[in-house]
C-alpha cells in the first residue's frame, strides 16, 4: 500500500518576474526558482529506499536534506537503513556531493546503520568511495535492487526493528 505522496519539485522557474518567482514554492513554503533535482521516497519499516532523479544543485540538496531529516524523526530510536537506487541520478558538483556525505554522516549520528548503494555505473561507484565512505554507515554497492534488498533486510531483521508491512512513498527536494 502506498501512502502519503508529497511532490517537492515541479520544474525550474526561469521566469525573472518576482511574483512568479514568490509563488514558485515547495508545501514547506521553500522557494524552488533555483532548486533543480529531487527525491522520490519509499518507506518499508525501518528502510527508507530513495531515487534521486536529475542533476542536483545545492538548493535541491538542502530541501532534500530538510525533507529527509522530517521524515525519519519517526524511526530513529532503532536502527534503520538507505537504499539509494541511483539509476536516474545525474550527479551534482562537488560541492553539493560534499554536502550529500555530511548529509549521510549526519545519518549515520542518527542511528542509520546500513546504506546500500544501487547502480552499475563506475561514475557513481567512485563518487560514493570518495564522498560516502567516511559517513561511519556500513555501505555495500549493487548492481540491482534484489541483491541490495536481501542485504538489507538480512541487517534489519536481526536488529530487532519493527517490521511495517505498510509503506509510505514520498517526494522530496
Amino acid at each position: 500500500m502506498l501512502t502519503g505522496v508529497c511532490h517537492y519539485t515541479q520544474g525550474i522557474n526561469s521566469s525573472n518576474n518576482m511574483a512568479d518567482y514568490n509563488e514558485n514554492k515547495n508545501a514547506k513554503g521553500v522557494s524552488m526558482a533555483n532548486q533543480h533535482g529531487h527525491t522520490d521516497i519509499t518507506r518499508q519499516g525501518q528502510l527508507f529506499i530513495c531515487r534521486p532523479q536529475g542533476g542536483f544543485n545545492m538548493e535541491g540538496a538542502k530541501v532534500y536534506e530538510q525533507y529527509f531529516a522530517q521524515e525519519i524523526s519517526s524511526v530513529i530510536a532503532q536502527p534503520w537503513a538507505v537504499m539509494e537506487v541511483l539509476e536516474n541520478f545525474e550527479t551534482a558538483g562537488p560541492d553539493v556531493m560534499k554536502r550529500f556525505g555530511a548529509q549521510f554522516a549526519w545519518a549515520a549520528m542518527n542511528n542509520c546503520k546500513w546504506l546500500a548503494v544501487v547502480s552499475t555505473s563506475p561514475m557513481m561507484t567512485m563518487l560514493v568511495d570518495q564522498y560516502l565512505a567516511a559517513s561511519g554507515l556500513d555501505i555495500q554497492t549493487f548492481d540491482n535492487e534484489s541483491d541490495a534488498m536481501v542485504w538489507l533486510n538480512g541487517h534489519l531483521s536481526t536488529e530487532d526493528t519493527p517490521q511495517v508491512s505498510d509503506m509510505t512513498n514520498t517526494k522530496a527536494g
